[in-house]
């Protein structure tokens, strides 16, 4: 995203209760994923994989230097023939360990 953008959007979000929760967010994030021997795992739904969020987690790991942001997109349908970074599936959540963080993504609140 380039200045221009993001000073538009800034300025639309302005007076709106986004860029404090978003940063509450981030802040509870940084402090959940531990920095040594811990781990991101991201997972969605049946129907919703975060794709998005991944890749921006990805972007904000690299830009802040924080490797441990860098999240595995566990997915509900991992096929064994699908790309290293997309077969992960969900037994990865039954193997988690003490240290790794997991983040359930929906789209809408469950019922």
């Amino acid at each position: 995203m380039d200045a221009v953008r993001v000073a538009t959007l800034r300025e639309v979000l302005a007076g709106t209760r986004w860029p404090t929760a978003a940063r509450g967010f981030a802040r509870t994030l940084r402090s959940s994923v531990e920095p040594q021997g811990g781990g991101l795992l991201l997972v969605g739904t049946e129907v919703y994989e975060p794709w998005h969020m991944a890749a921006h987690l990805v972007d904000e790991s690299t830009w802040s230097g924080l490797p441990q942001l860098r999240p595995t997109l566990v997915r509900h349908r991992a096929r064994p023939d699908d790309p290293a970074h997309l077969a992960v599936g969900l037994g990865r959540i039954e193997a988690a360990g003490r240290g790794e963080t997991l983040l359930v993504v929906a789209p809408q609140r469950p019922r």
